[in-house]
């Protein structure tokens, strides 16, 4: 299909509403059949890398506040949980802009396999392409070191949150590189080496 030019004038679509936009698509396909769904539709989906949400979520996922959105709309309705309190007081980090909010007296869902370019710029990106080639040098099956999600770190950086193999309850590693990082993958070997001692 080809791409429409944006006319002279015309406001483009923003990072941010692209990927609003993306998520209300995901959320309606995801409910737009009602009823029981298998016990293992989560496993399924999280082995196919396909969306799905989920009531639990952890240190590091992408999360939709599911109140204050509809009542008080702010840019940490939907953004990564970087503390975790309680299931209902947590930290968020805005996606685009980097900043913190305490965020208390709310349900969140966490948004799983959303694709990351939607949050990233290219060289953020670019980035994140790196740290997937390191991970593979150092842990080619990836059983230490799996991409939980990648954050955005402005102007120039991604927080990377990975997790265990098979173990889905906790969060691993939080792990920051900027764009000029060279030691990826010694970082990761000394990480490894101090988790089998």
């Amino acid at each position: 299909m080809r791409k429409r030019r944006v006319k002279k004038g015309e406001p483009e679509c923003t990072r941010r509403e692209a990927l609003y936009a993306h998520i209300i698509g995901r959320l309606l396909h995801a409910n737009r059949f009602p009823g029981p769904r298998p016990a293992d539709y989560n496993d399924y989906c999280r082995k196919e890398r396909t969306f799905y949400i989920s009531e639990v979520f952890l240190k590091g996922d992408l999360i939709l506040t599911t109140g204050g959105l509809w009542n008080n709309p702010n840019p940490w309705n939907v953004g990564y949980c970087v503390e975790k309190h309680s299931e209902h007081e947590v930290v968020i980090l805005d996606i685009f802009s980097g900043t913190e909010c305490n965020y208390g007296n709310e349900s969140y869902v966490a948004l799983h396999n959303l694709p990351f370019h939607l949050t990233m710029n290219d060289k953020q990106y670019a980035l994140y392409q790196r740290f997937l080639r390191a991970i593979d040098a150092v842990d080619p099956y990836r059983d230490d070191f799996r991409v939980a999600n990648a954050i955005p770190l402005p102007p120039g950086g991604v927080r990377f949150y990975t997790r265990v193999k098979w173990e889905t309850e906790r969060t691993a590693h939080d792990i920051s590189f900027r764009m000029r990082s060279r030691d990826m993958r010694a970082c990761l070997e000394e990480i490894l080496k101090e988790r089998k001692t």
